[in-house]
């Protein structure tokens, strides 16, 4: 209703034309939903000197589900943990049981180097002492160490347990694998050559930091830290609500079926209508987001606005919350971070047990919204991009990520990246796509989600800025404020 509208219009609509806006009115409060700082999504990070010895691991998120894949290497063997398993799994029976059962196959998606081969021989060998060879005996295992058993005596099939083969439990072991190990990665047909690089990407990053060619990512770089907006907070909750009414009116008309009925059905008298706003409204004024379908639940996601002033209420509009617990006395997520120049407000925190993680985002600093990647893929694929299953580590192979899902690889990655820019540029794409080259580990990300911090800069060509002085010129618009008509104060 007040979108777009005149400093006059507003005030006509009884409305301060100064207000920055941003808030909820619920039962006559003011709330905010403060944005919230997490870690980056699907992108691999590599962390060393931990309690559990070197550790690769990548947050997966996608439209459809959620989950984390951890590989570490102990005793000089790499192993997933997952919380689906007793135990850690030996990286090369998960391999065999996603169907890559030659040894050197496995060998080929880590590396092509001998110093990168030898490191992952003592992996090879526990997968030949354990006796898992093919694809079903790697099955069997994982089969065997699951926390929760997949196969239950089923009065409906009329099987059991001895009549289950050993297709079943291929079957469903790979399902399972698909659902829970790097699923932003989408698969057809239950291929997993793709997710099979990917996992040995992972293993490669740990060789590199254990041999001391790339340093372990820093959690506290802004670089790998996104922020959660309330749109995308009120979208997962919007979805999980909805879900919980159809569930709710699915129940309720089960139930109505069995009876027998002499006036016509009318499912609008069984409609829970006021279900999703008393759900929005509760979480918005209490501020506790429950969201069942991630196990989520998070508290003071919102706040009364401060009035105090007018400094006061836009602050209260750009201030952001760590998921970093409060209590625990460590300096590194409180310190001023080198990264968080034009981004991040360095004297607007809090004192006490909030300082350093309650922040305020710069005037200047703009904050993404996603953007659908299918275009952009499609786009960059027609620059040179190569197939991956032509990817064979060659010196100047370098894989090219967008959004944390590989898409081919290229032989010139500055070439490409200018090619980005220059579209970015261009508005062909859109002017948030960020592009960046890591040498270190040969790999080129494109990227386009949400929850970036973005600084205003100066692109500036041979030395020179591209933005003249004319440009910063304002005194003509300066001169034309003082001839504009006032404002109205009344209609």
């Amino acid at each position: 209703v007040l979108h777009g509208k005149s400093p006059s219009e507003l005030m006509k609509l009884k409305e301060c034309p100064h207000d920055p806006g941003g808030y909820f009115i619920i039962n006559g409060s003011e709330k905010v939903i403060l944005m919230q700082e997490q870690m980056s999504k699907n992108r691999i990070l590599v962390e060393g000197d931990t309690s559990k010895g070197l550790i690769c691991s990548v947050t997966s998120s996608s439209a459809q589900t959620k989950s984390k894949t951890n590989i570490l290497l102990k005793d000089g063997r790499f192993f997933l943990q997952h919380n689906s398993f007793t135990v850690d799994v030996p990286i090369v029976i998960l391999f065999k049981a996603m169907g890559i059962t030659a040894d050197k196959e496995i060998l080929q998606y880590v590396g092509r180097e001998q110093s990168i081969w030898a490191k992952v021989v003592p992996s090879l060998k526990q997968c030949i002492d354990a006796k898992i060879h093919t694809v079903q005996d790697a099955c069997r295992w994982l089969q065997s160490k699951l926390r929760q058993p997949r196969f239950r005596p089923s009065r409906s099939t009329g099987k059991t347990s001895s009549d289950i083969t050993d297709r079943d439990v291929q079957v469903d072991i790979q399902r399972m694998l698909r659902d829970i190990v790097i699923t932003h990665i989408p698969m057809e047909r239950m291929n997993f050559s793709v997710r099979a690089l990917f996992l040995g990407q992972m293993v490669r990053y740990l060789i590199l930091l254990a041999d001391g060619k790339i340093p372990p990512d820093d959690r506290d770089f802004y670089g790998n830290k996104r922020i959660e907006l309330g749109g995308s907070l009120l979208a997962l909750l919007f979805e999980d609500v909805f879900k919980t009414f159809n569930e709710d009116l699915w129940l309720t008309v089960s139930k109505l079926d069995t009876k027998r009925r002499v006036a016509p059905f009318d499912i609008s008298r069984h409609i829970k209508t006021w279900l999703i706003t008393e759900q929005l409204n509760r979480a918005i004024s209490s501020g506790n987001w429950i969201i069942k379908r991630f196990r989520m639940m998070r508290q003071g996601v919102t706040q009364l606005v401060s009035r105090l002033s007018y400094v006061a209420a836009l602050g209260h509009m750009t201030r952001m919350t760590s998921q970093f617990e409060k209590t625990r006395k460590i300096a590194g997520p409180r310190a001023i971070h080198s990264s968080q120049w034009g981004l991040i407000c360095p004297s607007d925190t809090p004192e006490g047990e909030a300082c350093g993680l309650v922040k305020n985002v710069s005037l200047m600093c703009h904050v993404t919204v996603e953007v659908d990647d299918t275009n952009l893929m499609q786009l960059i694929r027609s620059y040179g991009v190569f197939p991956l299953r032509e990817f064979s580590y060659g010196p100047n192979e370098y894989i090219v990520y967008v959004n944390g899902k590989p898409i081919g690889y290229t032989e010139d990655p500055r070439e490409l990246a200018a090619v980005v820019r220059g579209l970015r540029r261009a508005r062909c794409i859109h002017e948030f796509v960020s592009v960046h080259i890591k040498p270190t580990v040969k790999c080129l990300h494109v990227v386009s989600d949400g929850g970036r911090l973005c600084r205003p800069y100066i692109i500036v060509s041979n030395g020179v800025p591209l933005i003249t002085q004319d440009m910063l010129d304002v005194s003509p618009y300066i001169a034309g404020c003082f001839f504009l008509p006032p404002i109205p104060l009344s209609p």
